[in-house]
């Protein structure tokens, strides 16, 4: 390991495209994969592989769990990034989908829906793509239908609920014609109040079978576990594993992450401050480092 002694940053030398250790800014898909330093390739690589599972009897549910700032949406890139790879026999089409953006939740699902159709929409126009952006437009507008007769009703008896199952049917048949997947990251769910945590959850658990469509959740998992026990929802970890099929933890940070973040933050400080000021400077920093700080680099 490189060792150097400790200085302030020359202020200088930052610039805008500087996304070191220095600065909480995520990844993009882009650039994601060239851009890991937390050794995060292979599990990023794991979720694409599953979700490239998903299948045109059913859909898939994927969790990405870590706790704030611990490079959860930096994750989503590299999985999208890795769905991306010229090769795959059907291209998937990516639909991004951030409920903090919305806010109410009784739009949360009509909002959810159209998100998708208007995807489909602007990156497939074969005849199937219209076929399920069509279905999928409709079965939206029948639920904003039930919220106008709820609204003035009090009631949704005198609507016929099987109505809505009759239009989920024709986005099911739809999506069987579809033959490329589609894959639906919904990040920043832990950002949200509770009740809009469970009116998510609800959605995700509602369509969450879709045929050919896969969901990559982004969430703390003990923060949403937390706003479904607030609304009375029993056994709420359990619950989860009922809406989410595959449960990824973040992998914590390996040691040759950590010792590579740290020397690379280094290498960038000003020359001035790399002198040595210290007698044995490189083994005094080395026993700070194994000491103690690395275990900070958590965060």
């Amino acid at each position: 390991m490189t060792i150097y002694a400790s200085g302030l940053r020359d202020e200088s030398l930052m610039n805008d495209t500087d996304a070191g250790i220095n600065f909480d800014i995520p990844l993009q898909a882009a650039n994601a994969l060239q851009g890991d330093k937390l050794d995060r390739t292979g599990y990023a690589e794991s979720a694409a592989a599953a979700l490239r599972k998903v299948s045109s009897s059913a859909g898939l549910v994927v969790s990405i769990e870590g706790a704030w700032g611990s490079g959860k949406t930096s994750a989503l890139a590299m999985i999208e990034a890795i769905l991306n790879q010229p090769g795959a026999a059907h291209q998937p089409l990516i639909v991004h989908f951030n409920p903090w953006l919305v806010g109410e939740k009784d739009v949360l699902l009509r909002h959810f829906l159209s998100r998708i159709a208007g995807a489909i929409d602007l990156s497939d126009h074969s005849r199937d793509g219209k076929k399920v952006a069509k279905e999928i437009k409709a079965y939206s507008k029948a639920f904003h239908l039930v919220k106008a007769v709820r609204d003035a009703t009090g009631s949704i008896a005198e609507y016929k609920t099987p109505d809505i199952e009759a239009y989920k049917q024709k986005v099911e048949e739809a999506l069987r014609q579809f033959q490329r997947p589609i894959i639906v990251f919904i990040d920043d769910i832990d950002r949200l109040f509770p009740n809009e945590v469970f009116e998510m959850v609800r959605i995700i658990k509602a369509v969450g079978e879709l045929p050919h469509v896969g969901y990559v959740l982004a969430w703390d998992s003990a923060y949403v576990s937390s706003a479904l026990e607030k609304l009375g929802v029993p056994y709420a970890g359990s619950y989860l594993d009922k809406v989410v099929q595959i449960r990824m933890p973040l992998p914590s940070l390996s040691l040759s992450a950590r010792r590579k973040l740290i020397n690379d933050a280094l290498d960038e400080l000003a020359p001035e401050a790399l002198v040595p000021r210290f007698k044995a400077h490189d083994q005094r920093l080395s026993g700070l480092y194994y000491s103690g700080l690395r275990e900070l680099l958590d965060q």
